[in-house]
């Protein structure tokens, strides 16, 4: 106001003497009229010090802007060559003003990111940025069903078979309430831990239709298993190996462990015949896995991938099914996994995700402890020719046999979407569909990261 006020003054003073009036410093002792020339002076220096920093402000503003669209688009800073253009411009900076920039040849620490892929967490994605620590509530839906059908018996022509059918069904319901935490130690280095509350629904059907005329009710034999509890938690660590330069993809090294803090198919309730009268939360073993994940820009999607090998670490568990059945020292089989997709960004805050999941799963050898009866009979010619150093109601020792499973290939098609409510705070939305029989039939989770700090 004072600059405007000087100004008005000084042309109200140019306009009296063009009309013929006296000059104001003709009426004036001579000191005032040097005053008046030195304030007109400074009012001149305060407005051309304005104008250099306003075209600072305004080449602030520009370089922000370029950075902003360099990092949506995957981009690292400015070159050489745009950095001297920029310097050589018209709208150039005044030699006396400094420029907020990077010496050229110095890229900002925080464009060395790869962009985004927050949707598919499982899959990897970008390192939490340093000092910022993130809190992440999820809940996670999942449904498995099985039928298998069993024949015991003869085939006399196509479509005729004589013999014992049996007709298998079992359905889980799984909800996974979980709170993750992340924290960014370095711009290349995170730590990160996740807990969580697992309920479980089991219901499983066993139809043998070995006798037309059974009754229904004979034929039809239901188990079931509800539970809630913990789950088996997990940790990572994470680390950005490279600056994702030269056409190279950015690479993450991760290494992730699981504690068996849920309750283990080994340890639960069961009834006289060895049917579990309650649902696993958890494995029941510990496993160290480690992973590399690629993501590679390619303007406007980004292509990402992730390819690891998991340790499951065997136990003796020692667990007893039946008085005719143990299970002795369980050795769980390792998984390799690879997955495989691509982000692609909508606007500033919508993005979606499409992808593949696979993961081979070694087989598992148990040890199983068996035995015919507890105690032998004393009318049983075939039982006592088979222990001969027993009495009649002596009891029978358990055998070992170790038995092992079938691999396992368990394919998932991926699809996420990710829409930012607030600089802080995305909604992440997953959904997984089965794409081989050992997987969920679907897996459908919502996600809420919130950030703070960094």
């Amino acid at each position: 106001m004072h600059i405007c006020l000087t100004v008005t003054r000084a042309a109200a003073l140019a306009g009296a003497v063009c009309m013929g009036a006296p000059a104001p410093w003709a009426r004036m002792p001579g000191s005032d009229i040097g005053d008046l020339r030195d304030q007109i002076e400074m009012e001149r220096e305060k407005i051309e010090i304005q104008r250099q920093a306003l075209e600072g402000s305004l080449e602030r503003l520009d370089a922000l802007e370029a950075r902003l669209l360099n990092s949506q688009r995957g981009r690292g800073p400015q070159g050489p060559e745009t950095a001297q253009l920029a310097d050589t411009g018209p709208s150039a900076q005044p030699k006396d003003v400094q420029p907020p920039v990077q010496p050229v040849g110095e890229a900002p620490e925080e464009d060395d990111r790869p962009p985004q892929v927050t949707v598919i967490a499982d899959e990897g994605g970008v390192v939490t940025r340093k000092g910022q620590f993130t809190l992440e509530p999820a809940v996670e839906y999942t449904h498995l069903s099985r039928s298998r059908f069993a024949f015991r018996g003869i085939e006399l022509i196509p479509s005729i078979l004589v013999g014992v059918f049996d007709i298998n069904d079992s359905e889980q319901n799984i909800v996974t309430s979980s709170l993750a935490a992340r924290y960014g130690i370095s711009s290349r280095f995170e730590v990160n831990a996740r807990a969580p509350f697992v309920y479980r629904r089991d219901r499983a059907s066993s139809i043998p239709v070995s006798d037309a005329t059974q009754n229904e009710q004979n034929r039809l034999q239901f188990q079931a298993g509800d539970r809630a509890a913990l789950g088996d938690a997990e940790f990572a660590l994470r680390y950005q190996l490279n600056r994702g330069r030269g056409g190279w993809p950015f690479l993450i090294a991760n290494i992730q462990g699981v504690a068996p803090t849920g309750k283990d198919p080994y340890s639960l309730e069961r009834d006289a015949s060895g049917t579990p009268t309650q649902a696993a939360t958890g494995a029941g073993f510990w496993a160290v896995g480690g992973s590399v994940t690629a993501i590679l820009p390619s303007d406007p999607a980004v292509l990402f991938g992730t390819v690891g090998y998991t340790r499951n670490f065997s136990r003796t568990v020692n667990s007893e099914i039946s008085e005719l059945l143990r299970i002795g020292r369980v050795e769980p089989g390792d998984q390799v996994s690879a997955s495989l997709g691509v982000g692609l960004t909508l606007n500033p805050r919508l993005s979606i995700n499409l992808g593949y999941a696979h993961s081979w799963a070694f087989s598992t050898r148990s040890e199983s402890q068996f035995r015919p009866f507890d105690v032998l009979p004393a009318n049983d010619a075939d039982a006592q020719a088979q222990y001969p150093n027993l009495m009649p109601g002596d009891e029978v020792p358990f055998t070992s046999q170790f038995v092992d499973t079938d691999d396992l290939h368990i394919g998932r098609f991926l699809f996420g979407m990710s829409l930012r409510i607030s600089d802080r705070t995305t909604i992440n939305w997953n959904v997984e569909i089965g794409a081989t029989e050992a997987a969920p039939d679907v897996r459908t989770s919502i996600r809420v990261p919130i950030n703070f700090g960094g």
